[in-house]
């Protein structure tokens, strides 16, 4: 498979386990959008930008360009 990058969204520990395997394939994470402090402290020490699910969320990630959007345990 090739190497893509991805928009990941969720608020629960599959969500970054996910984003770990894609990491360890070599995959990109461009953004990271989650309420989850323990989330959003992973992508942080990894250099992952992070949005936080408040409103306007959308808005602030609508530049970013990625192949796939992942929503995962995203329950909201």
């Amino acid at each position: 498979m090739s190497v893509f990058s991805a928009l990941l969204i969720g608020n629960e520990t599959l969500t970054r386990a996910c984003g770990e395997r894609l990491l360890e394939r070599g995959h990109r994470i461009a953004a990271f959008v989650t309420h989850n402090a323990d989330l959003r402290l992973w992508a942080e020490g990894r250099g992952i930008r992070v949005e936080g699910l408040e409103p306007g969320w959308a808005g602030r990630i609508g530049g970013i360009r990625v192949d796939w959007l992942l929503s995962v345990a995203n329950l909201t």
